[in-house]
C-alpha cells in the first residue's frame, strides 16, 4: 500500500467522526419509555419494552428490509474478500484488520436493524477452513480490487441511503462514508 497523506488522513478522520455522531443521534430513541395502561382515572405507567430506533417503531417496512438486506450482503462479501485476501497473503493481515473489523461491526448493526443473524465471525476465515478446492472459495483480490469493491459498497449505500428513511437512512449512510474511507485508505 502506498503513504498516506497526513490531509487524507484527517480528512477520513473527520468524516469517520461525524458519520459516527450522526449514527448515534440518528438512533436516540425519541418515543416515550411508558405508556399508559387502562383507563385514564387509574393513571399506571408500564414500561414499554426495549427502546426501540426511532423512525422505525414495529421495525424496517417492506422496501427498507430490501435496502437492508442488500446492505448485509455487500458487508458480507466485503468481509469474504478481505478474508481470501487475508489466506492468499497472511502478510496483508495486519494492514486489513481494522477494516475487516469495521465491516463485522457494520454486519451486525444492520442484522440489528433487520433482527436476524448477522452470519459473520469476528476471526478472519483461515486457511483450514476456506481451500481453493471448496466450492464457497474466492479467488484473492488484489488491494485494487478491494479498494473498488470498496468503492462500489459506498456507492450502493449511499443510493440506498437516499431511499431510505430515519434511523435506517442514517445508519446506512453512516456504513457508505466509512466505506468511502476504506476505499480511500486501499488506494
Amino acid at each position: 500500500m502506498t503513504a498516506i497523506a497526513r490531509r487524507t488522513l484527517l480528512a477520513v478522520a473527520g468524516v469517520f467522526a461525524a458519520t459516527g455522531a450522526g449514527a448515534l443521534l440518528g438512533r436516540v430513541n425519541v418515543e416515550p419509555d411508558f405508556h399508559r395502561v387502562g383507563s385514564k382515572s387509574a393513571g399506571s405507567a408500564t414500561p414499554a419494552g426495549p427502546p426501540r430506533p426511532s423512525g422505525s417503531p414495529r421495525g424496517p417496512s417492506t422496501a427498507a428490509t430490501h435496502q437492508l438486506s442488500a446492505a448485509l450482503d455487500r458487508e458480507r462479501s466485503l468481509l469474504a474478500s478481505i478474508d481470501a485476501r487475508i489466506v492468499a497473503d497472511p502478510a496483508a493481515a495486519g494492514a486489513l484488520a481494522n477494516i475487516r473489523s469495521d465491516h463485522v461491526a457494520h454486519a451486525v448493526a444492520i442484522a440489528a436493524t433487520l433482527h436476524v443473524s448477522a452470519g459473520v465471525s469476528v476471526a478472519p476465515t483461515g486457511p483450514s477452513t476456506q481451500t481453493s478446492a471448496s466450492p464457497d472459495a474466492i479467488p484473492a483480490p488484489t488491494v485494487a480490487a478491494l479498494a473498488a469493491a470498496e468503492s462500489a459498497a459506498q456507492q450502493a449505500g449511499a443510493a440506498a441511503s437516499a431511499v431510505l428513511s430515519g434511523a435506517d437512512a442514517v445508519l446506512i449512510a453512516s456504513v457508505s462514508a466509512c466505506e468511502a474511507g476504506h476505499a480511500a485508505l486501499l488506494s
